[in-house]
C-alpha cells in the first residue's frame, strides 16, 4: 500500500469510527493505518477523528448473568426498548 492510500485509509477509518489511527512503515517498508501500533514501526502520521462529531460508537455493556445487561459507563441498568405492538424487546 502507499502512503497516500494509508493515510487515505486512515481519514477514512478515524471519521467512520471515531478513533484516532496511525499510519505507520514497518520493517518491510510498507505504509499501514493501525490503530494500535506495532512494535518496530515508525509512526508517519496520526490522523484523529474530526472534532465536534457525535461519537458513533455502541455503549459497551456488560452482561453479568446476576444483574442483567448494563451501561459500563454510568453503571446503570439498561432500559428495556418497547416494540412497534407494546412488546418488550
Amino acid at each position: 500500500m502507499t502512503e497516500d492510500e494509508a493515510h487515505r485509509q486512515a481519514e477514512a477509518l478515524a471519521q467512520g469510527m471515531d478513533i484516532t489511527v496511525y499510519v505507520v512503515r514497518n520493517a518491510d517498508g510498507e505504509f499501514l493505518p493501525v490503530h494500535v501500533v506495532p512494535d518496530g514501526c515508525e509512526i508517519i502520521a496520526t490522523v484523529t477523528p474530526p472534532s465536534g462529531v457525535q461519537s458513533k460508537a455502541r455503549t459497551p455493556v456488560s452482561h453479568d448473568p446476576g444483574q442483567g445487561p448494563r451501561d459500563l459507563l454510568s453503571a446503570q441498568p439498561l432500559r428495556k426498548r418497547r416494540g412497534r405492538w407494546g412488546e418488550v424487546k
